[in-house]
């Protein structure tokens, strides 16, 4: 049976089993190891492998996960052309199938695919020593097959869906006595079907979403999580990875207003006040990155990110608020993790990098002395953590996505303020 049909341990002891004949899959594998059968390859006296391409039939997005991970190889790439167009389905985008995003492939899987597509992975090598070695010629060669599997029609879909103004608000009144605060997301679906129902197995009640900036997202997977935990509303307070060149154009259509973009996201402008529970909330974002000498302006990063002063003062010119959510930190943060992060890319950066990032931060300080507030979160800094300014202003600072301290849970009975742990966000039993 494993001679002539090739048939594996596991076939073989069903087959077996057909016959009448009881046996362990194991004593099945056993037997074949013994007699030097275990592997394909030593079924043939040749050494061949006796393996032939077959036709890759996908039975929904994503079901072969083409996400281009470090196990894909040349081989594997090369069978795709026998695969049909079924098999470019998982490349497509999610549209009405559900869920619409696994993983993160809009930032891994298809934005290296058309990074393969572009002309600088089809370029030859251009000194003698470059051929055959370093990652350029590896590119070419995915490049290459990729362009004869793939047409160009399924990254039409795939490509950023353009922001629209659906609605748009001068400001809320929700009745809402606890939300949660969500750290930065940077577009990382997986992270998002993670924290939303993390979220809903706390509190049963949950509508609302605070998130405090680098959202930079599909808003359609943002609207099928939303749909998924009963989320109503996800409140977007501007971080400065953020598609500006989109977002600029579209609040400045809409002065003053929030912006809702999809089913449950809203955009909030610079500053922005509502009301939660009774209590103020006052939302500035923005603020100035660190890595600016290796992005590209108006591509990755815009002027637009940074907290100008005209936002500063029509921030404080309506007195003060019990809430303030920011993107950037406060200059006199307490947080002992904010510090640390703070103090080490001022030495990691340059004079100019590190004036720009504490001027941004003093803005953000210059609000908090103006408004004293009784709490005020932030994101940014990528580490979690609260404690208690000499103002008596209470700091929370989120992590990232991917990191269970990026969500918490603000009760406005009290203000307290609770953050997940990681055994909250993964091994708490549904």
């Amino acid at each position: 049976m494993r001679r002539e049909r090739k048939w594996s341990a596991s076939r073989i002891e069903f087959e077996l089993a057909l016959e009448g004949i009881t046996i362990s899959r194991c004593t099945v594998s056993r037997i074949l190891f013994q007699l030097g059968l275990n592997r394909r390859r030593f079924i043939d006296p040749s050494g061949e492998s006796n393996r032939e391409p077959q036709l890759i039939v996908t039975e929904r997005p994503g079901h072969m996960g083409l996400g281009f991970s470090g196990h894909t190889t040349h081989q594997r790439l090369e069978t795709l052309p026998r695969a049909g167009p079924s098999a470019r389905a998982p490349l497509m985008a999610p549209h009405d199938f559900a869920p619409p995003s696994l993983g993160r492939a809009p930032r891994s899987g298809t934005h290296f695919i058309r990074l393969l597509m572009s002309p600088a992975a089809t370029t030859p090598p251009t000194h003698e020593n470059e051929k055959g070695t370093g990652a350029m010629p590896v590119l070419s060669r995915f490049s290459t097959i990729l362009r004869t599997v793939l047409p160009t029609a399924p990254f039409r879909a795939c490509e950023h869906v353009s922001m629209r103004a659906l609605e748009s608000a001068p400001t809320f009144a929700l009745p809402d006595t606890s939300l949660w605060l969500l750290g930065d997301v940077h577009g990382n679906t997986r992270w998002l079907q993670r924290a939303l129902p993390a979220m809903r197995r706390f509190d049963s009640k949950l509508t609302t979403v605070l998130q405090l900036g680098d959202w930079w997202h599909d808003v359609r997977a943002a609207d099928y999580w939303a749909r998924a935990t009963g989320l109503e509303r996800i409140f977007v307070t501007l971080g400065n990875h953020e598609p500006y060149g989109e977002v600029t154009p579209l609040l400045a259509e809409h002065p003053g207003h929030a912006v809702r973009v999809s089913e449950a996201v809203w955009l909030l402008p610079r500053p922005f006040r509502f009301i939660a529970g009774g209590c103020t909330f006052l939302s500035l974002g923005g603020a100035a990155s660190a890595d600016t000498e290796y992005r590209t302006e108006g591509v990755d990063w815009w002027v637009d990110e940074e907290i100008t002063d005209p936002q500063v003062n029509d921030a404080i010119s309506s007195g003060p608020a019990e809430v303030l959510l920011t993107h950037e930190s406060p200059e006199l943060n307490p947080v002992a993790a904010s510090q640390r992060v703070i103090q080490n890319r001022g030495a990691e950066r340059s004079d100019d990098v590190a004036a720009v990032t504490a001027t941004s931060r003093h803005q953000v300080q210059r609000v908090v002395d103006a408004t004293r507030p009784r709490l005020h979160a932030h994101g940014h800094l990528h580490v979690s953590g609260q404690d208690v300014a000499a103002s008596g202003t209470r700091v929370v600072s989120l992590g990232r996505d991917d990191d269970a301290g990026a969500i918490a849970r603000l009760d406005l009975t009290d203000f307290s303020v609770r953050i997940l742990t990681h055994t909250d966000v993964w091994h708490r039993r549904r």
